[in-house]
């Protein structure tokens, strides 16, 4: 049987001729130092389960704090791999764009040189053909002669 303290301090023994009555008081003292036991017991239990339940919220906060060290860290390098693929990205992009100039440089002087050596050619054509016309009109002009010639000749030869 247990006993709270306010049964214990409302509890009235009663009177006998010499006093109380010492088994009612024997069974009081019983039942107090039952339940003092119990309690005792409870606060050391509870004392117990106080210092596990501290030492158990000290690793679940020092565990809390790694992970929030780790989310920290993770964000962190997160940022940083974008930021160097940021970098990367604008590095190839401005080398595609010089490449890019580049080859267009480099078509624009095959274009330019194309065209000189299309204009070349035609001079060489012009040229070519300003001798050929020549070399005919020579060979024209020494045929035409030699029939002449030979027209005089057989002019000459008639008359005799």
């Amino acid at each position: 049987m247990k006993i709270t303290p306010l049964e214990l301090r409302e509890y009235r023994f009663k009177k006998v001729f010499r006093g109380y009555d010492p088994t009612e008081v024997d069974t009081i003292k019983d039942i107090l130092s039952e339940t003092l036991e119990g309690l005792v017991r409870e606060i050391k239990d509870l004392d117990t389960e106080l210092t596990a339940n501290r030492k158990r919220l000290e690793e679940l906060m020092e565990n809390e704090k790694l992970l929030k060290d780790t989310m920290t860290t993770a964000q962190q390098a997160t940022e940083d791999i974008k930021e160097s693929a940021r970098k990367e990205a604008e590095l190839i992009i401005s080398e595609a764009r010089l490449k890019a100039e580049q080859i267009l440089q480099d078509a624009h002087n095959r274009f330019t040189k194309i065209q000189d050596d299309i204009e070349q050619l035609k001079k060489q054509r012009f040229q070519l053909e300003s001798e050929i016309k020549a070399v005919i009109d020579y060979h024209q002009r020494i045929l035409f002669s030699e029939e002449e010639k030979r027209r005089t000749e057989e002019k000459v030869t008639f008359i005799k």
